[in-house]
């Protein structure tokens, strides 16, 4: 039986890619479900329940985003010290949580993104929080959040 091509790039790809394709699927995930919570609450006129949403979402993607920062460094130590966890730098695996990559801080990236959203927001709410405007305040801030998901 030959497996899929799918799976054979899979079994190619090292531990710690995986895993970073993992929390970004992760992550994707996370913001459509606290984007839909948020136009749910502004549709209901509850523009303060909905930018709570968007600050639970902030948080969760920060700490996600540090979280597989450092699994990435872990892995990637593991992968190429022999297998040794004990040699891990705990303050090397502190920086790989919140250091700029190539100059850019992608925690600031998706603190700036969800910063605008809460301002797009405001301005749907301030023109009457219709449903299609809320829908198109959702799809067009998912596509930002995700966006500043990928890689540098």
């Amino acid at each position: 039986m030959r497996s899929s091509p799918k799976r054979q790039l899979k079994a190619q790809l090292p531990v710690n890619l995986d895993t970073l394709i993992k929390a970004k699927r992760a992550a994707g995930f996370l913001i459509e479900r606290r984007l839909a919570d948020a136009r749910a609450h502004a549709l209901g006129g509850s523009t303060a329940d909905a930018i709570d949403r968007l600050d639970e979402l902030d948080g969760a993607l920060r700490s996600r985003l540090a979280d597989a920062r450092a699994s990435f460094h872990r892995e990637a130590w593991i992968e190429h010290s022999e297998g040794h966890l004990a040699d891990v730098d705990p303050k090397a695996e502190a920086a790989a949580r919140g250091t700029a990559i190539g100059g850019r801080d992608q925690a600031r990236d998706l603190g700036d993104t969800i910063e605008e959203a809460k301002a797009d927001l405001r301005s749907v709410m301030i023109t009457g929080g219709e449903a299609d405007r809320l829908r198109h305040w959702e799809s067009r801030t998912a596509r930002r959040s995700s966006s500043r998901c990928q890689a540098p």
